[in-house]
This record gives C-alpha cells, structure tokens and sequence, in this order.
C-alpha cells in the first residue's frame, strides 16, 4: 500500500476548499450548484454519521446494475462514444465490466472489451485489443501482445486506458471508498483534463478539493463539486508538475468537476442511480468551457450472484504496467508480459525486471520547475506529450516481450 507521506506529495499542493472561490468566467448555473451544495453540507451532519457508523443495505446485499455510458468530448478535438457495461458491488470489493458501442475509425484503436476489478487495496484493469493486434500484423507490424493491462494502489479506477471507468465507479461503486476519504477532497474520478488541463500520467494519486453530498441510506454521492486550485500544470519527465498560477480570474481556482444524480429508480427497498452526469470544464481562451460530458443510465438492477468476484484477469498474451508495490520515494513500476493472468506479488518481485524498477523508484526525484513565472512549458507541453504517447504505445504494444509466464 502506498505510504501516506507519499500519497500526501501528490496532492498537487492544493489548498483548503475555503480558501477558493470560481472564477467570474465560471457558469451561473454551476456557481448556483455550488453554493447550494455548500448549504446542503451544513445540514449533512447525520448522514455523514450514519456513513462511518455501520454498512448500507445496498453494500450489505450487494447488486449488480446494467447499463450505458456516453461520452461526448467538445473542443478542438470533438469524439462521442457510447460504452455498455455492467458493475457489481460487493461492499467494498467491486467490478466492471464495458465494451464500446461503435467501429473504430482509421486512426484510432478501440478495446473489444475492458474489465477491472478492485477493492480498497487497489484496482486491476485488463484491456482486449485482440481485433486491434489483428490489424497490425496483417499490415507486418510484430505485435505480441493482444492485452494491455494495469494494476494501481489507486483504489479510483481513472485513467486514460478506459475513461468510462470512473464515472461508473463513481456512480454506482464509490461509497465505501468516500465513507473513509476526507469530505472536502476526493481522488480524481476522470484523468482527462483534471491537472491544470493537463491528462494525469498514470499512477498519479491527485486530489481535488470538494463539496459532496452522499445517501445517506446507500452511501453513494447524490452531488459532487470539485474544484480546480487555479495553478497551471504540465508533464515532464513523466511526472505532473506545477508551474504558476493561471491569469486572472481563474487564479484562484474554478469548477472542474460537475457530477449529479439526475434520478432514481428502487431496487431492493433502496435508491439506486437511474441517470447521472459528470460533466469536466477546463480554460480555454480565458473562458470557463465544458471539455467532457459522461451520461451513465442504469438499464436494469439485479441481486449479485452468491459466488464472489472473480479474480483479475486478462486475456491472451499482455503487457503489464504493475504499480502494486511502493517505496517511502513512490511506486515501483515493473513491466512485464504475462498469458491469461496477472502475477502474483511474489512472483513480481522474482522477476528480473524488479530490481531495476526499485533502483528507478528510489532515484528518481520530483521535478521542480526552477522559473515559476517563465513560460518555456507552454512551448515543451506538447512535444512532451507526443514524446510519452509515443512512449507508452512502444511499451505497451510494440515492445517484444522479455518474460512470458504461461
């Protein structure tokens, strides 16, 4: 489990939700959200009570929900997409499973199918791109592996693998992970324009300060706001740095994160999510503008089957990016390549890849940008960007493989 000291550097140096107030660019509508939710928290005090004391009914039975997710991206590169899936809660353990709806364009690569399971202790995610491998051998390209997979301490399933993940977890699988969270900050539930507009690089545990209010019968949120602390940030080096503050007014901060349960439908003798939105703004030309919109229904609910989750696994040949292991310097990044299955803990640390994975974990050090008020990242963020896409494809896809385990 990662250290707590650790988990508190990458906070991003947010400061108290009291402390920051939106933008005059921010939208009417969502101040409006804001403050009402500020109101609502005051008056919260024993749901919030009810949460610690004991276990919800829902999270006692367990359920299983049914459903659609569409994702709509605005801006200067515009995509909608539409996912099925289907989620399990198991008290604190859960699972997902989803697949888009649509063919893959030319340029773009979809998974056939993407699974994650997790708990308190962490999140696997597996991603099938066997008709993607396909392709790319017909056309004499020797990719190996027909799987991408992950494996996080994160107990928030974003990342930008399956951006779907997030706003189904939220919805539907949060609540045992907000009931010990502070109520005023929140792990980020999407990894798409949440840093300062930046994407988060992987296994980055950053926090957005917020306003919630929950069930208090299932625990999960009916609202959330959070809010961006108003530093622009960039990756270098592989890591999020922050740089200065943003021109006014969004320098001391503004609404990034919008979610909200739209309805409900009574499965079970409890309230379930029937539709909801998490809706992400960023800056753009000096105005507050919506870059994301996720719209999750439930089609149907039923009770969770008596047997347990089913382990974590991947299909085929794939190629694994494992963070589950940690030093008192951050997470030791081993890959690996694996058939049918994640490894164990103890076959991780056996393998030859490890020990160098450690070496690179207790070396590297934090990037400290030295010219706060210089503007030299603007002209670095995206060859630096291109430079880790490219990165991350070689790894994941294009690298032959070093260590099969069949």
């Amino acid at each position: 489990m990662l250290e707590k000291a650790w988990a508190k550097e990458l906070t991003g140096g947010t400061t108290r939700l009291g402390a920051q107030r939106a933008g005059d660019g921010e939208s009417g509508v969502y101040g409006t959200l804001r403050r009402r939710l500020a109101r609502r928290a005051a008056t919260s005090l024993t749901a919030v009570l009810f949460l610690v004391s004991g276990a919800s009914a829902v999270e006692a039975n367990s359920f299983v929900v049914e459903g659609t997710v569409e994702h709509q991206q605005f801006g200067f590169a515009p995509r909608h997409a539409t996912y099925s899936f289907i989620a399990r809660s198991e008290g604190g353990a859960w699972s997902i499973s989803s697949q888009q709806r649509r063919q893959a364009t030319a340029n773009e690569a979809i998974a056939d199918a993407v699974s994650a399971v997790g708990s308190d202790e962490g999140v696997f995610i597996a991603a099938d791109y066997t008709t993607e491998q396909r392709k790319l051998v017909e056309k004499g390209y020797p990719v190996p592996n027909t799987s991408v997979g992950i494996v996080m301490t994160n107990t928030v399933p974003s990342c930008l693998v399956a951006t779907e993940l997030g706003p189904i977890w939220l919805t539907y699988l949060s609540a045992s992970y907000l009931k010990r969270e502070d109520d005023q900050r929140i792990l980020a539930p999407v990894a798409l324009n949440v840093a300062g507009g930046s994407p988060l690089p992987a296994f980055t545990m950053y926090y957005l300060n917020c306003l919630r209010t929950v069930d208090g019968e299932t625990g999960l949120p009916k609202e959330l706001v959070c809010i961006d602390d108003g530093f622009l940030r960039s990756i270098l080096g592989g890591q999020l740095v922050k740089l200065q503050r943003r021109p006014p007014p969004f320098d001391k901060g503004f609404t990034n994160i919008v979610f909200h349960v739209l309805d409900y439908e009574v499965f079970s003798g409890c309230k379930l999510p029937k539709r909801s939105t998490l809706e992400v703004f960023w800056v753009s030309n000096s105005k507050l503008e919506r870059i994301h919109r996720f719209a999750i229904e439930a089609r149907r609910f039923e009770h969770a089957p008596a047997a347990p989750i089913p382990q974590p696994s991947i299909k085929g040949i794939a190629s694994v990016v494992d963070g589950r292991i940690s030093t008192t310097n951050g997470s030791v990044l081993v890959h690996y390549f694996a058939t049918n299955r994640f490894l164990e803990q103890s076959e991780l640390t056996r393998l030859p890849e490890f020990a160098e994975a450690v070496r690179r974990s207790l070396t590297e050090q934090p990037i400290v940008f030295p010219l706060p008020g210089s503007t030299r990242p603007r002209f670095l963020m995206l060859g630096v960007l291109l430079a880790l896409g490219i990165i991350f494809l070689y790894v994941l896809l294009y690298k032959k493989p070093q260590t099969t385990i069949e």
